[in-house]
């Protein structure tokens, strides 16, 4: 979601300023006199009775746990929030574009267990003529052997590495060595909290 707003916090019986951060699985509050010198990270998953107040409906409230949290957004802000959080997130496979009518190719480690459960929902894992590659990368060494098992490759190829780990290999790396090959990278994906997906397409398809 990647929206940021400094707003003033309510939580519980504690008031302050924070910068609010909200993400695709969690609500960062930093910056405050509530959170101290550290963030707070709040899952989604955790967040209850999303719903706007105040006679301008400009204050987003949740609940998490016992204790109501409310921040002053603004009211376009606060629907804006509220909106972004009712909404039901894209599943992996959505993110993907896995579909159980697609046969896949499922190259390296899929035990992650939400990739695993996106290659799950694919109509068949194959080896032979895939609607679309996955292919699961530690180290620049594998995807050095990826491509020597997919190129030249005809359907689309998410590559799916480590997020954090430059030295073993980066964002940077694939993209160069893949578009080196005449590939175009289309799109980029969060895959779980320790892995990041970008997927290619053959620059003629």
């Amino acid at each position: 979601m990647g929206r940021e707003a400094v707003c003033t916090c309510q939580w519980g019986e504690m008031k302050g300023q924070v910068t609010a951060l909200l993400e695709a699985r969690e609500l960062i509050l930093g910056g405050g006199s509530i959170t101290g010198e550290k963030r707070r990270k709040i899952p989604i998953a955790n967040m209850r009775e999303i719903h706007l107040e105040g006679p301008a409906a400009d204050r987003l409230s949740f609940q998490v746990g016992d204790e109501t949290v409310t921040l002053s957004l603004g009211a376009d802000q606060a629907k804006r929030w509220e909106a972004a959080l009712l909404k039901p997130a894209p599943t992996l496979a959505q993110k993907l574009g896995i579909t159980a009518a697609m046969k896949v190719r499922a190259l390296g480690n899929m035990e992650d267990p939400e990739l695993a459960e996106a290659v799950a929902s694919a109509g068949k894992i194959t080896k032979n003529h895939p609607d679309l590659t996955l292919a699961r990368v530690d180290s620049r060494e594998d995807l050095m052997q990826v491509i020597k098992h997919t190129h030249p490759n005809q359907v689309p190829l998410w590559v799916i590495y480590p997020k954090g780990r430059p030295k073993a290999i980066s964002e940077a790396f694939v993209r160069e060595t893949l578009r080196a090959l005449g590939l175009t990278d289309t799109k980029v994906a969060s895959v779980s909290p320790t892995l990041t997906a970008l997927r290619f397409h053959p620059r003629n398809a």
